[in-house]
């Protein structure tokens, strides 16, 4: 009965996730920011960025309902490998709100970390929590603290991914973001980061579209805007050779934001298990790098910013991370490009 009820009230429907439903514009047919209601014959990009968006809330859907965490978990396993992930950050979200709302302050986010297919994906659970932080502001510090403390940067991210997504006029044109202005100033930087994430489905992954929106917030935002970016062109895909190409190109003084968040995107990848030829392409085009070297960085990386982080010091552990990264990338013996 108490999950009947809880999702009457809290269950999403797939059209939600559609473009005409979050007033996105596909492909070439000009800004989602300056025609929201306008009407386009589906593309492949949009048929994508519509499939990501249905399995992230069809497993949100089914982590509302779920009385078996590990069950759940093995469910979630046999979903399409390029979806897989999107359906355990959805999970992540439910089960957060679950957390959030139990009157003796639950555990479902921990045991679908604990399971072995949860532990694949941490990154991508990490971020669907920043979803239910979105939609319970008021619990987000308890959310944050039962989480890696390192990796809750990612669960700000993914406030900030919901807040674009759901609200991209008032985030992107208006630039009125409530939920960043109830973090501190390291914390607004994941967020932006989450934002830029985003704003790969707001504008379709079209690279000169996304350019035009960054350019119009204030400077020192468009580098954690750009990191988003790039991990959302790595993760989710969409974008062809030339169009990653352009996308370097675009970024100009972010490069090295760009570059790092494509690095965050391709290991997340390798971590569930599902990069296949396209990451492969993507880890050697814009970074020059295997998928082995890949994950070696970005491991080496994260254990070095956990020893030079203090551990209650959590936003700035995951900001050095970002930042070393970004550091070896631009070393002239790590990658065929500049940073």
């Amino acid at each position: 009965m108490i999950s009947r009820l809880r999702s009457y009230f809290l269950s999403m429907d797939a059209a939600e996730a559609t473009f005409s439903k979050r007033g996105f514009t596909p492909d070439r047919q000009g800004s989602a920011l300056s025609s929201p209601t306008a009407v386009h014959s589906e593309s492949a990009k949009q048929y994508l960025l519509e499939q990501v968006g249905k399995a992230f809330l069809e497993g949100y859907n089914q982590a509302l309902v779920t009385r078996d965490v590990e069950a759940l978990a093995e469910r979630l396993v046999v979903t399409e490998p390029r979806l897989r992930g999107f359906q355990f950050e959805g999970a992540a979200m439910g089960l957060g709100i679950r957390d959030a709302l139990s009157p003796f302050g639950g555990r479902l986010v921990q045991r679908l970390l604990s399971t072995s297919a949860g532990e694949s994906h941490h990154y991508l659970i990490h971020v669907g929590v920043g979803w239910a932080m979105a939609r319970l502001p008021f619990f987000a510090g308890s959310l944050r603290r039962r989480l890696d403390p390192l990796l809750s940067g990612l669960a700000i991210d993914g406030w900030g991914f919901h807040d674009g997504y759901f609200s991209p006029r008032r985030s992107f044109k208006s630039q009125d973001t409530s939920g960043r202005r109830r973090l501190a100033q390291d914390q607004a930087r994941c967020y932006d980061q989450g934002l830029g994430r985003s704003l790969w489905f707001v504008e379709c992954a079209v690279p000169e579209r996304i350019d035009a929106v960054i350019s119009m917030f204030d400077p020192p935002r468009r580098e954690d805007l750009w990191s988003g970016v790039g991990l959302a062109a790595a993760y989710a895909g969409g974008c062809d050779t030339p169009e990653l190409d352009e996308l370097v190109s675009r970024s100009g003084g972010a490069q090295g934001h760009l570059r790092q968040g494509f690095l965050f995107g391709v290991e997340a990848r390798v971590a569930s298990g599902i990069a296949d030829n396209g990451t492969r392409s993507i880890a050697q085009q814009v970074l020059g790098l295997s998928l082995s070297e890949v994950s070696s960085l970005a491991h080496s990386t994260l254990e070095q910013s956990r020893y030079d982080v203090a551990e209650d010091d959590t936003t700035a552990g995951y900001l050095t991370w970002r930042r070393e990264v970004r550091r070896t990338l631009s070393q002239p013996t790590t990658g065929r490009r500049s940073a």
